[in-house]
């Protein structure tokens, strides 16, 4: 997957004060074994110590006689000890030999570049501990408040930088822990290595300033998401824009005739590794509609619904339970979309109404000519119905009801 370096815009209110500390009474105190200096830490494993200055932890967490029970480590706390212990390559471990300089150069600098990303890890960590500034804790005066606006812009200049320069490491790490974990999400990311689609990590900062009100956007094929959208650890953010990504382009209109959209969509999921089978039934519930994205969310709920069963280890399901899931998720897509169309002006009620009579789900569900249309669509918005045919096994019967409910609103 093809990665880019995004030059970062600066906002003029956050001005760049790198010297500007936090007051003390902000700080946290840094626990010792993620800043001690290098010469300071001595780390014997499998049961010994780490020193770091005069604190003495086992590796393990497990309380040290005569010391109280240290914290445990956290994961980057203890990758970054291993390094520490394991120390950097020595020349006289490798050949003395051209071919042996040129790998004992190659291990030095994977060892340093190891140990930086680490550093950088561990401030991360660090800052979000310890949080942004508030405003309580400064004086109610204007140094005061100048002193704080100060603070806020060092801690939001620090956060973003090292999410910047730490973005390819978590996007590499999530891509390999996270989306990989489901046969789906290797599917879509090797589409979209196939295909060279790039995606961009932002820091928070640069993202909400760029796609305010988004979770994360594909915009002309190329996906951006913000930092934080990698601190999960389970499928979101990433693998839904990477299903528009990859299969927007070959879904098309869903204006175009059907059989053309069959073909064309069976073809594009069995080039990907999905079920062609699925590709046909998007295709026979989403005909006639204009508004492609509305149409990809169908495919992307059933993208995330495929990776929830696979990673909570339930049987796929059954063809019938997957046209019923399609039905569905097509339905309340429908509905949303319209929904929205009508809230931000785009459409009357009106023009809603006659626009949902020309869908398949305006046919199997016909307005009255009467009442409020948004009123009307409002109930097939409720997610019930769709999760219970998702996930049988979780069956409430809420949605059950909710379907009963719309069935006698039909009359």
């Amino acid at each position: 997957m093809t990665l880019l370096a995004l030059p970062r815009s600066r906002t003029p209110s956050l001005p760049r004060t790198p010297s500007l500390r936090l007051p003390k009474k902000l700080e946290t105190p840094r626990p010792q074994t993620t800043v001690a200096p290098r010469d300071t830490i001595r780390a014997r494993l499998n049961g010994d110590t780490f020193t770091a200055g005069a604190r003495r932890l086992d590796l393990d967490g497990d309380k040290l006689p005569g010391s109280p029970k240290p914290p445990r480590l956290t994961e980057n706390q203890r990758a970054y000890f291993e390094l520490i212990r394991k120390g950097p390559p020595q020349r006289e471990d490798y050949p003395k030999t051209l071919a042996g300089i040129l790998e004992y150069g190659r291990a030095k600098n994977d060892y340093e570049a190891q140990k930086h990303t680490l550093e950088q890890k561990l401030r991360y960590d660090e800052l979000k501990a310890q949080g942004e500034p508030r405003r309580e804790d400064f004086p109610d005066t204007l140094p005061g408040t100048i002193q704080y606006l100060g603070a806020k812009a060092a801690y939001i200049n620090e956060v973003s930088e090292l999410q910047e320069e730490l973005g390819p490491t978590a996007l590499r790490e999530y891509e390999e822990s996270v989306t990989s974990s489901t046969s789906t999400g290797r599917a879509l990311l090797e589409e979209a290595e196939r295909l060279g689609i790039p995606v961009h990590v932002l820091s928070d900062a640069e993202y909400a300033e760029r796609y305010p009100g988004t979770g994360g956007v594909t915009v002309n094929g190329e996906v951006y998401i913000p930092y934080s959208a990698l601190e999960q650890d389970e499928p979101g953010v990433l693998e839904h824009e990477l299903t528009h990504a990859v299969l927007g382009p070959k879904l098309g209109s869903g204006t175009d005739p059907l059989d053309e959209r069959i073909e064309r969509i069976r073809e594009a999921f069995e080039r990907i590794g999905l079920d062609p089978e699925d590709g046909e039934r998007l295709a026979r519930n989403t005909q006639g509609w204009s508004n492609g994205e509305t149409l990809d969310h169908v495919q992307t709920y059933v993208v995330d619904v495929d990776q929830e069963r696979e990673r909570r280890g339930l049987p796929p399901l059954s063809p019938r339970q997957r046209d019923e899931l399609y039905e569905q998720a097509a339905l309340r897509e429908a509905a949303l979309g319209l929904q929205r169309a009508i809230d931000e002006g785009e459409m009357t009620e009106e023009e809603a109404r006659e626009a949902w009579a020309r869908l398949p789900q305006g046919r199997a569900h016909p307005a009255p000519s009467n009442g409020s249309f948004r009123d009307f669509i409002e109930p097939y918005t409720d997610e019930s119905a769709v999760r219970e045919t998702a996930f049988p096994e979780d069956r409430t019967g809420k949605g059950m009801k909710l379907m009963a409910r719309l069935a006698s609103m039909r009359g």
